[in-house]
């Protein structure tokens, strides 16, 4: 019944999802923060359309990347005090377009390409407000069918760490309030094979900058005496990993908590192979893998890693024959269980202050971090949401964990509770979720949408 009720839903969800996509909800500042309040307006408008009753799009006085606040959408659905409240999170919010000339076709213009919808968006995570409303659309249209009582919370700043969001979920509690909350927001392991993520690495990034001189000046009537901006900045960078690019900061590592045996012996399982990796990531013939392929998903999942995601010291295209006044970078550390990011930063900052040669004059800016989370996969609603992904999919979940960062997810059982907090998605490895052609498999929306709406009725069912 859920099935059939599905796939009449499907063509007006998949419209709806389409045009939530041209909406261009960049939340990174620098962009038109205008368009998070189109967005969401637009999300705001498909709950009340998709049948709820009480939508009121929300904003955080407090902590916020625009002014008067980052927009989210909460809404309600039934209070039946015999029947379990779950709550429903996904993010409305997306990242930058990355680099045009390397889309097919416009980021935000989506197209329909051998079953997938391409869109800045499409599966990170606009997919995922779509698979809640339609889910519990199609559960309320199958005669007879229980619902549990539904709170939804869909949040316009993840993609630059959540800063509000605690604050946010505090101020509304009352109205949140829940037992149980699925945070659709992650992947599955391939196109097809539904997963539950069990742990997640947290994050915490460093704006670091250098500058030797007020102005850019001629190289050769300058150079030699003067310090070079760039090469003082490469210098730090290379002193905070190894030669196999593990973290070489003093004290970073000395607080990780290894995962247990039976954990890496389910990471194993998975039958992660060197080849299938390189292919699913891209990576370049001759470049080497860091760790062995056994190793791949305790890396991802369980090691903090550390990369640069910007580096800028001039400009490819338009370079002279200069020396730089600055050089400037952005560092992201990802965390695993046992580091805490407020340390992280002390231990980070004293490094750079300590390594930064000549003199130079330095900034270190560190954004907000988010710790490392995991959850016990022992509680029943885990169990009945794996049992849901395998009736929606046709094939059972994997337990996975996820090298990336959700700050939503501690953040649940800290203003609800010790509540079990379920981390499903729609993001595969053709998804390219934060590159550039970003896409959704359309067969695993309608999946997905299956599988929640067999939760939510289990759910009801058990009164869990």
């Amino acid at each position: 019944m859920i099935q059939a009720s599905v796939a009449t839903l499907l063509p007006q969800a998949i419209d709806d999802l389409s045009q939530l996509c041209r909406i261009p909800s960049i939340s990174f500042p620098g962009y038109d923060l205008e368009n998070l309040d189109r967005s969401a307006e637009a999300v705001a408008k498909l709950c009340s359309e998709y049948g709820f009753p009480l939508v009121h799009v929300v904003r955080n006085p407090e902590r916020h990347i625009g002014q008067g606040g980052s927009p989210a959408v909460i809404a309600a659905w039934g209070n039946n005090p015999d029947l379990p409240t779950i709550l429903l999170y996904a993010h409305h919010d997306v990242q930058p377009e990355m680099l045009l000339s390397k889309w097919l076709s416009p980021p935000f213009e989506p197209a329909l390409r051998a079953g997938r919808l391409f869109a800045r968006g499409a599966a990170d995570d606009k997919a995922g407000i779509l698979v809640h409303l339609a889910a519990i659309k199609a559960l309320r249209s199958v005669p007879g069918a229980l619902c549990p009582n539904i709170r939804l919370i869909l949040e316009g700043e993840e993609e630059v760490g959540s800063p509000g969001l605690a604050e946010l979920l505090f101020t509304h509690r009352d109205f949140l309030q829940c037992d149980v909350a699925i945070v659709a927001d992650l992947g599955n392991f391939a196109t097809g094979e539904p997963a539950l993520t069990a742990s997640l690495r947290g994050m915490v990034a460093f704006e670091v900058e250098v500058r030797a001189i007020e102005n850019t000046v001629h190289s050769g009537l300058w150079s030699g005496p003067i310090p070079d901006p760039a090469q003082g900045l490469c210098k730090i960078i290379a002193s905070l990993t190894d030669a196999q690019g593990n973290i070489a900061i003093p004290g970073v590592l000395n607080s990780v908590i290894p995962p247990d045996q039976a954990t890496l012996d389910s990471y194993r399982s998975l039958g992660i192979t060197a080849a299938s990796f390189r292919a699913e990531a891209g990576v370049r013939p001759g470049v080497q893998l860091l760790v062995e392929a056994s190793e791949i998903p305790a890396t991802l999942w369980r090691r903090p890693s550390l990369t640069v995601t910007t580096f800028e010291a001039g400009k490819r295209g338009a370079a002279g024959n200069v020396l730089l006044d600055s050089a400037y970078a952005r560092i992201s550390i990802r965390l695993v269980p046992g580091m805490d990011w407020k340390t992280v930063v002390k231990q980070v900052t004293n490094h750079i202050q300590t390594i930064c040669l000549w003199g130079l004059e330095l900034s270190i800016t560190p954004d907000e971090g988010a710790n490392a989370w995991t959850t016990s996969t022992t509680h029943s609603a885990f169990q009945i949401m794996l049992d849901a992904l395998q009736a929606g999919y046709g094939k059972p979940a994997r337990i996975l964990g996820c090298g990336a960062s959700i700050p939503g997810a501690p953040i649940f059982s800290e203003v609800f509770g010790d509540i079990p907090v379920l981390l499903t998605g729609l993001e595969d490895p053709q998804a390219n979720a934060h590159g550039e052609n970003e896409s959704l498999d359309l067969e695993d929306f309608r999946k997905a949408i299956c599988a929640e709406a067999e939760f939510l009725w289990r759910m009801a069912e058990n009164k869990c």
